[in-house]
């Protein structure tokens, strides 16, 4: 609804700090919920493993796209435990994982766009 009414409240930067606050953190939480569950799990698992299925089960095992999990056997297992032991908190901040991984110098790599995209939603964020 976008009409405000008495049981639609509608909350502006003008409205008292604890309740633009609230609906701030509620707006949030919902699309967080939408990003987790429809963009990500939908259309990222659920939608891209039928797929998945459907070419494990009709490919020939020689094909390149039977291949397309090649850590199989448990690698997959060993590449996140290997993960796990370099994981900290700059690895969630960009610019810090960016330069850990050694691909922050302009000057070194001008056109690498992961990273300065990524460098200005960062900043925009902050």
């Amino acid at each position: 609804k976008q009409a405000p009414g008495p049981d639609n409240p509608i909350f502006l930067p003008t409205d008292s700090k604890n309740d633009w606050l609230l609906a701030k953190i509620w707006v949030r939480s919902a699309d967080f919920q939408i990003h987790q569950t429809v963009t990500h799990l939908l259309n990222t698992h659920l939608m891209s493993e039928v797929f998945g299925i459907a070419l494990y089960r009709q490919l020939p095992a020689v094909h390149p796209l039977f291949k397309a999990n090649g850590t199989g056997g448990g690698g997959h297992v060993r590449m996140i435990q290997r993960a796990m032991t370099m994981l900290n908190y700059k690895t969630f901040c960009f610019p810090d994982s960016i330069q850990m991984r050694g691909v922050g110098s302009k000057e070194q790599l001008p056109y690498y766009y992961f990273r300065d995209d990524g460098v200005a939603v960062w900043e925009v964020v902050q």
